[in-house]
């Protein structure tokens, strides 16, 4: 008996694989439908339980805290402070090369502006995100930034730069 067919498939053969099909076809649609029904179950509980709203908010908080101490770390030691409404513009020292950079505080150009990066020397870091709008101020040594994000919370911070008044005592 020759059990090697090379004519092609067999009815039964050609029935199991397309059984075979229809089952794995239709295990994948049932988990995609599952997915989508769960992603809808955490949305709506995150809408209707409040202490999420709370829990969003503390992490805003967070946010905006550790943002204020990274830029005030950025800003020590800095000069020539250049202000303007939506950015600030400071000379740094690379600590690579020694010598002071430019560094710019802004939107992008181009792209999601509702994040505020750090330039400099032509690479860029991310900072703060979910922004709509920017304020900087300078008075004295005193940075002030207004911050209104996308939720229409809005924060308020002010660092002192101590390098800033040295310049204008010398």
């Amino acid at each position: 008996m020759n059990l090697k067919n090379e004519s092609g498939f067999t009815l039964l053969e050609a029935l199991i694989a397309l059984m075979m099909t229809t089952s794995i076809l239709m295990l994948l649609m049932g988990s995609l439908l599952q997915a989508k029904a769960i992603n809808q179950k955490i949305i709506t509980d995150a809408q209707f339980y409040p202490e999420t709203k709370d829990s969003i908010v503390g992490d805003r908080q967070i946010e905006w805290h550790l943002f204020l101490n990274q830029l005030e770390h950025y800003l020590q030691g800095s000069s020539e402070p250049i202000v303007g409404k939506n950015y600030l513009e400071v000379r740094e020292m690379d600590e690579e090369n020694n010598h002071l950079v430019r560094v710019i505080y802004k939107r992008p150009d181009s792209g999601s502006k509702r994040t505020l990066l750090r330039y400099k020397n032509n690479g860029k870091i991310r900072l703060l995100t979910g922004i709509e709008t920017i304020d900087f101020s300078k008075e004295g040594g005193w940075l002030t930034l207004n911050v209104k994000f996308r939720n229409n919370e809005s924060y308020t911070g002010r660092i002192w730069v101590e390098s800033w008044i040295e310049e204008k005592n010398e």
